[in-house]
Formats: C-alpha cells, sequence, structure tokens
C-alpha cells in the first residue's frame, strides 16, 4: 500500500469515530434536554405540553439515523476499498463479520428484533405521549367530540410512528453496512471495467 493510501486509510477511519463521537454526544443531549423540558412543563394545565420534547427527539433522532448511515456508508468503503486487499487493515471487516455471523440463528434474529440497541428516544416518546392522553382526557373528558378526540389521539401518535421509523433505522446499521458494501463492490468493478477499456 502506497502512503497516500495508507493517509486516506487513517483520515476516513478517524472520520468514522469522529462522527461516532457526534453521534453519541447528540444521543446524550437529546435525552437530557427532551428529559429537562418534561420535568418543566409536567405541571402546567395544557396536555399538549408535554409534547414539546417531540420538537427536540425528531429532528435529533433523524441527525442520529444520517451519522450511522454515514458510519455505515464510510466502513463499508474501508472493506471494499482497502480492507479486501489488505491483510493487516481488516478492523472493519472483521467486525462485521463477527456481528453479522452472531445474527444468523433464529434467537439472535428475534432478539434482535425484540431488543433494540438505541432505544431511547422512543422510550421518551411514548413516555410523553401516554403522559399526554392521560393528562388530555382527565382534563377534556366532558363534551368531547369525535374530532377532539382523533386531534388528540391520531396527530400525536403519528410522531411515535416517525420515531419508530427512525429507531429501526438506527438499529439496522449493519444492513444498511451491507447495502452499502455492495453499492462500493458495483462502484469499484465499473472502476476496473473503465481502466481495461481504456488500456486496450
Amino acid at each position: 500500500m502506497t502512503e497516500e493510501k495508507r493517509m486516506e486509510y487513517s483520515s476516513l477511519r478517524d472520520e468514522i469515530q469522529k462522527k461516532i463521537d457526534l453521534h453519541n454526544k447528540l444521543i446524550t443531549f437529546t435525552i437530557t434536554t427532551a428529559v429537562a423540558i418534561i420535568a418543566f412543563v409536567y405541571n402546567q394545565k395544557n396536555p399538549y405540553m408535554l409534547l414539546m420534547p417531540l420538537f427536540v427527539i425528531l429532528p435529533l433522532s433523524s441527525r442520529v439515523a444520517y451519522y450511522r448511515n454515514s458510519i455505515s456508508k464510510m466502513a463499508a468503503y474501508l472493506i471494499v476499498f482497502y480492507e479486501e486487499d489488505i491483510e493487516d487493515l481488516c478492523w472493519e471487516t472483521r467486525n462485521f463479520n463477527i456481528v453479522t455471523s452472531n445474527r444468523n440463528t433464529t434467537i439472535s434474529k428475534l432478539a434482535n428484533f425484540v431488543i433494540m440497541h438505541y432505544y431511547d428516544c422512543i422510550a421518551i416518546t411514548i413516555a410523553c405521549y401516554s403522559l399526554f392522553i392521560y393528562r388530555f382526557f382527565a382534563q377534556k373528558a366532558e363534551n368531547m367530540s369525535v374530532f377532539t378526540i382523533v386531534k388528540g389521539l391520531i396527530i400525536p401518535l403519528m410522531a411515535i410512528v416517525y420515531e419508530l421509523y427512525i429507531t429501526i433505522r438506527i438499529n439496522k446499521s449493519d444492513t444498511a453496512k451491507l447495502k452499502w458494501i455492495k453499492t462500493w463492490e458495483n462502484e469499484k468493478k465499473k472502476e476496473r471495467i473503465t481502466v481495461e477499456n481504456s488500456t486496450e
């Protein structure tokens, strides 16, 4: 491997680590901010105030999902363009192989489906929704129209559905990495074909 290649490999590894750090800090900030908002609005009479943490959770968890996908993309690039040809630089390859091999059994697949590693934001979202529903019906039990019920139940429920989607995306980073590996492999084949054609 040339010195330039080693520098690029090292640079990408550093970039992955930076995104991991940002990812962890963002999760911590999201949880801390959401809990602080809940504590602040808990005694407010307006039940909709209990949904305020969602304005923090939803955009920031989307950002976390973006970081996870970026990490998967760069890791897949290293696997395809570097670690497939170099034996002493195989951290991403070995790590990915271990993770995927542990998920091949039925029990592992079920466990990974039921037990998600990143569940903090969806847990807080459900807690906010539950508190909101309790306060909503406790204060507006009488003369409640169908429209009011729909507005109170369905619209906030959409936030839970969206957050669940984001949470599943975050927890399927290895699936995303596999897709990126296939994408980079296709790109690598195209580049080889281009080089071969140009030398003919």
